[in-house]
């Protein structure tokens, strides 16, 4: 009896090991459409036309900056992304998430600016700090933040401009992805989840959020 109830422990051990969460459609390379963030059925309409231009934006600025995918690949349970594209500044993104450990991270990085080297205008890459662990309270706040999302409708209403900035907020959690967009925002909930990522973060930029 020891022996069979042995086994089967053995033997479901290693079911529980080996499985893997089900890979979602379209995930088959990076290099792909759909890597970073499912996209929308076309319906013909301009919401969709606009929808579907901003995550392919939105996909083309994770690629510049070598960020993984929270979609597709291998994924944490639960991250978060906060992503500042300003029009005439170097974009930056923090993001957070937990190991295998249950330990809480934090990474920031910045895409370079194309500029004349005599120009005398932005810095070409705004400087970030190296990964580092969260307190508990840190990563309390990011959970907070986010959890404040939840009311606050994904889709842009807007295609943007020249002059002002893009703020994308990104989560994951239990398998479920959003991704706020907003273009220069004035929900609280979106300017207070997007600055407490950039202060967690830490880059240098050139005004505070």
């Amino acid at each position: 009896m020891k022996c069979i109830l042995l086994a089967a422990f053995l033997f479901c051990s290693a079911t529980a090991a080996n499985a893997t969460a089900p890979t979602p459609a379209g995930c088959t390379s990076p290099e792909k459409r759909g890597w970073y963030i499912a996209f929308p059925a076309d319906d013909g309409s301009d919401a969709a036309m606009q929808r579907d231009v901003r995550l392919f934006s939105y996909e083309h600025t994770m690629k510049g900056l070598g960020e993984p995918s929270l979609r597709c690949g291998d994924v944490p349970a639960q991250a978060y992304r906060f992503t500042w594209d300003p029009s005439f500044w170097p974009t930056v993104s923090v993001r957070a998430w937990k190991d295998a450990q249950g330990t809480a991270w934090v990474s920031s990085t910045s895409l370079q600016l194309m500029s004349a080297p005599d120009a005398k205008g932005p810095p070409e890459r705004s400087k970030c700090p190296a990964a580092r662990a969260l307190k508990r309270a840190e990563w309390s706040r990011i959970e907070a933040v986010f959890s404040a999302l939840q009311s606050t409708p994904e889709a842009d209403p807007g295609m943007g401009g020249l002059d002002g900035e893009s703020w994308s907020l990104e989560s994951r959690v239990d398998g479920q992805q959003r991704l706020v967009e907003r273009w220069r925002p004035e929900d609280p909930a979106v300017r207070q989840a997007g600055a407490t990522m950039m202060r967690l973060g830490g880059c240098e930029i050139h005004r505070r959020l």
